[in-house]
């Protein structure tokens, strides 16, 4: 046989196997969209993540221990229940897709295929960039809420010595009636700081300026009054406001890295002390401020704590200030969930080419496409393999980018099945059940089976060309495609050169 006939049926039977991968695309995306499994594959690898899977941890502690299933499912729950997370959950409105929705659940609940993974909810977003899973994890785990109460406590704490402080320093004059209402304003003052930072009116560090100011003023107006112990409360101002301009010392003290934070949880240090003594500061029970605190301190588990800890000590090292650490910390767990993303897409693309498989498999069976009858077919059908080949000429020259032939765009099945219908429609294309085409099919060395042994081998060799074609299928329509369009440029190339 010459070359040219040979590489006529190589394309038609490409030409058979992008159009069955093109429907078998198709199919495969509607039954993923229909079960969610995208969203589904990502919420339970996330539950993964959190519960310290051997995929996920980055300190090298991979066991789960008691409880550390369960608070990980919580606080997967919780993640999902945040703004930012849900926010990227956007179904289509109407009453159309809505009535679509409820009745498809109807019938999945029928047959058994309900999806509980979405809890109270119908559905989940099947994508998460970092930064909304770093926001809505950190949130969800309160590490700012805990970052802020140990910083106001110890704002207070701070305010409260320097005004124990100056008012001992000037002991000698508190005889004097104004002095001791010039103090008392002075400590009102700082209160006043307090509660405007308390209230987030303002940040630590413009606090910390406006403390500061105040204790300028108080020093002035003694100094004016020739007090003899302001030279005293210049020395405590100097040695407390080392750092007049940035107050980086004092930031460093009251503002609490996370690493500080996630290892005062971790290990039960001062940090979690002094979440507790305002945890019983608020004796009502049904506090909400309370309630978050208590929440905080046993939500995460152990493993997310280790992970955490770790990528603190990451950030922290490459941290210039403290108000820069916890946006180091957040690119780094961004960092962490995108790594274990990729090892999940890894795994639900292994999942998809299975499904592939057996989809492949059924679609082949289904249309009877027996790669080992096709081949016999365009081996003895001139004509056919003509008209295949000029479709599949046609398929490849739609598809191709526009001066850009090394990229083709993939068509879509809509194009491509009006090609293979009209195949179908002018030739004799083996595919199908039709009883003539199913005759030709049965057939054993161009007769009808005489005995068992040769029925037997037709049955085999048909089921082997589905077998074939089924794992032709699941190769994908690019594969194919692609494939497909380098054989048709060489072809016409030689065409080209033989002209």
């Amino acid at each position: 046989m010459q070359l040219s006939p040979i590489v006529d049926i190589v394309i038609g039977l490409l030409f058979v196997y992008l159009t069955l991968s093109l429907l078998a695309s198709e199919i495969q995306e509607l039954i993923a969209t229909l079960l969610q499994w995208r969203a589904a594959h990502l919420k339970q690898s996330i539950a993964q993540l959190l519960g310290g899977g051997s995929q996920s941890t980055v300190s090298g502690r991979a066991p789960q221990r008691p409880g550390d299933s369960t608070r990980a499912e919580q606080l997967t729950e919780r993640l999902y229940d945040s703004p930012t997370i849900n926010s990227l959950n956007q179904e289509a409105r109407g009453l159309l897709a809505t009535g679509f929705r409820k009745g498809f659940r109807v019938f999945c609940n029928l047959i058994g295929l309900s999806n509980p993974i979405f809890g109270q909810h119908t559905s989940a977003p099947s994508h998460i960039p970092p930064s909304s899973f770093a926001d809505a994890l950190l949130s969800s785990a309160k590490i700012p809420e805990l970052i802020r109460t140990v910083s106001l406590r110890r704002f207070e704490q701070f305010t409260q010595d320097l005004g124990r402080q100056t008012r001992q320093l000037l002991q000698p004059q508190l005889s004097d009636s104004r002095l001791t209402q010039l103090l008392d304003r002075f400590e009102q003052r700082l209160r006043d700081i307090t509660t405007d930072y308390r209230s987030g009116k303002f940040d630590l560090k413009i606090s910390l300026t406006r403390v500061l100011n105040s204790v300028d003023r108080l020093i002035s107006i003694l100094q004016a009054a020739h007090v003899p112990e302001v030279d005293r409360l210049v020395i405590l101002r100097d040695d407390t406001f080392e750092d007049r301009e940035g107050h980086t010392i004092l930031l460093a003290a009251l503002l609490p890295s996370t690493e500080e934070v996630l290892d005062g949880l971790r290990h039960k240090r001062a940090i979690y002390q002094e979440v507790q003594s305002v945890i019983a500061e608020l004796r009502d029970a049904n506090d909400p401020t309370r309630k978050g605190l208590e929440e905080a301190l046993n939500l995460l588990p152990e493993p997310v704590q280790d992970n955490l800890l770790l990528l603190a000590k990451r950030a922290r090292s490459r941290a210039t200030s403290v108000q820069e650490d916890f946006q180091e910390f957040q690119k780094e767990v961004e960092g962490w969930y995108d790594r274990a993303r990729d090892r999940a897409s890894g795994v639900y693309r292994r999942n998809a080419r299975g499904v592939s498989i057996l989809l492949g498999i059924v679609l082949a069976v289904a249309s009877n496409a027996d790669t080992f009858n096709i081949v016999s077919k365009l081996s003895r059908d001139t004509a056919l393999r003509q008209a295949v080949n000029a479709y599949a000429d046609r398929v490849v020259q739609t598809g191709s980018a526009p001066g850009v032939p090394s990229r083709p765009m993939l068509p879509k099945w809509s194009e491509v099945s009006q090609d293979m219908q009209a195949a179908l429609d002018e030739t004799t294309l083996p595919i199908g059940w039709d009883s003539n085409k199913l005759n030709e099919q049965l057939r054993y060395d161009n007769r009808k089976p005489k005995n068992q042994g040769e029925v037997i081998w037709v049955l085999i060799r048909t089921a082997l060309g589905w077998l074939v074609t089924g794992l032709a299928i699941a190769m994908g329509a690019p594969f194919w495609f692609d494939l497909l369009g380098k054989i048709m440029r060489v072809k016409n190339t030689g065409k080209s050169e033989a002209s």
